[in-house]
């Protein structure tokens, strides 16, 4: 993943905060839970949020567990919220520290 290793990166350089990002990731395999390799809780964590300085609290990885149709409103229920990055809010929160 060349552009989270890029993040990382700067993040690490001190170029870049992600200490008031929020994300919601849209996608999540059925049937397996986020500790599960193949799930994509499990490859945001591995791959980018357990390297940078993000609040676990302000990421969303969909449920693939239990009742799918309540996971599915959970889900829609965030990006209501505001909790999905709008290109204007997401430059503006990706700014040096």
């Amino acid at each position: 993943m060349p552009i989270y290793k890029k993040l990382i990166e700067m993040n690490k350089a001190g170029e870049v905060d992600f200490s008031r990002v929020h994300t919601v990731n849209l996608d999540e395999y059925c049937g397996i839970p986020g500790t599960h390799d193949q799930s994509y809780r499990y490859f945001m964590d591995t791959n980018l949020f357990d390297h940078i300085n993000i609040d676990k609290k302000n990421t969303f990885v969909a449920s693939g567990m239990g009742d799918f149709e309540a996971n599915a409103r959970e889900l829609e229920e965030k990006v209501r919220e505001g909790g999905a990055a709008r290109s204007e809010e997401h430059t503006s929160e990706l700014q040096s520290p």
